[in-house]
């Protein structure tokens, strides 16, 4: 799509509950807001829910289950398919903007070609992570980290990652970038 806002089920939800859902296709973008699930969620909750196919974006905001999740909630729920886009790139979740992620998980090789790349967010902004965990490898450029790629004013507790990191740049971490 040569548009914003892609998702394997929905392009961009204001509001509302995302529960027990699953997308298994392959979703690609060329603009910013790409999500396995989801391409843009804002106030959404998004509970026992997965996306198992890969995702792609030529630009920001790419996610394997949510591009960008803004003041939202993410439980209970996992990506599995590889994920690649340019900034803001996460396994799980892209941009998480105020949200919350826990009991949550992303197994999928993730790849950005710039920066705030992770295993399971890329960007997480005054945003809480908790009880969750990524498998996959992880690699960017700068700011890039197994779990979170830019963790700004964020909390993470209980999680973990457990695959390679590679930056070519600054900022890279095992855990967060």
């Amino acid at each position: 799509s040569a548009s914003n806002y892609v998702g394997g089920l929905i392009g961009q939800a204001g509001g509302g509950t995302v529960s027990a859902s699953n997308a298994t296709g392959n979703v690609s973008g060329s603009s910013s807001y790409v999500g396995g699930l989801i391409g843009q969620a804002d106030g959404v909750t998004v509970t026992a829910s997965n996306a198992t196919g890969t995702v792609s974006g030529d630009s920001n905001y790419v996610g394997g289950l949510i591009g960008e999740s803004a003041n939202g909630n993410v439980n209970r729920s996992h990506a599995t398919g590889e994920t690649s886009g340019s900034s803001s790139v996460g396994g799980l979740v892209g941009h998480n903007n105020g949200g919350t992620v826990a009991g949550s998980h992303a197994t999928g090789k993730v790849v950005g070609a710039s920066d705030n790349v992770g295993g399971l967010v890329g960007q997480n902004d005054q945003s809480t992570v908790t009880d969750s965990y990524t498998t996959g490898s992880v690699s960017g450029s700068e700011r890039v980290g197994g779990l979170i790629g830019w963790s700004i004013n964020g909390t993470v507790s209980t999680s973990n990652a457990t695959g390679n990191v590679s930056g070519a740049s600054d900022y890279v971490g095992g855990l967060i970038g």
